[in-house]
């Protein structure tokens, strides 16, 4: 009756699940374990290193906890966990599952640092003039420049970030390419187990 006339819903959480719905642990633990470092780190600084005590506890907590900003904390926290506007999609579910391939990770951080690695290099030749770059393609593979002396420094950085480009995408041409070993390797185990 107390929560029907408070408007209190009481959800049962299942024994396994509670460590992804309980409200508390997303919300409040954590943001209360950075502010409690650094409430602790200012009394220290205060009391010469000193170490907490029993008499010390309560009073720094309440002082960590009056920093907290529960209005902002709380709901996220039920929001988060799909409580408050109930809704199952609000989870996260993958951080909880493991992949079949671990290198996807990789792959992508590699797919970014590619893009990073092009745009710059679409920077630089934009900055170079068109003649002298035609004479870097030109050179690519050369071990020494011998063109003008004063392109020459120019000539080995751009060759260094074009050869970071290379060695980037044979990586991640071997990378799909194991990828797509095990996914046929698991295939074939699969049919041959008939499954």
């Amino acid at each position: 009756n107390f929560c029907r006339d408070h408007q209190i819903e009481v959800v049962a959480l299942y024994p396994n699940a509670t460590h992804i719905l309980q409200p508390m642990d997303v919300a409040i633990f954590h943001p209360l374990k950075e502010v409690w470092k650094r409430v602790i780190q200012n009394w220290r600084m205060d009391n010469f290193g000193s170490r907490i005590t029993r008499e010390n506890f309560a009073p720094l907590l309440a002082e960590a906890l009056e920093i907290l900003n529960y209005q902002d904390i709380l709901p996220n926290g039920f929001r988060t966990t799909g409580l408050r506007l109930f809704s199952t999609d609000a989870v996260n579910y993958s951080k909880f599952f493991k992949t079949d391939e671990p290198q996807s990770a990789a792959g992508e951080t590699q797919t970014v640092d590619d893009s990073k690695i092009k745009d710059h290099l679409k920077f630089i030749e934009k900055m170079i003039d068109k003649k002298v770059l035609e004479n870097f393609e030109e050179q690519q593979n050369a071990v020494t420049w011998t063109g003008p002396s004063e392109a020459q420094d120019l000539f080995y950085f751009w060759q260094r970030v074009k050869k970071m480009l290379d060695i980037s995408d044979h990586n991640l041409l071997i990378t799909s390419q194991i990828s797509s070993e095990r996914r046929s390797t698991q295939e074939s185990d699969d049919k041959s187990l008939g499954m």
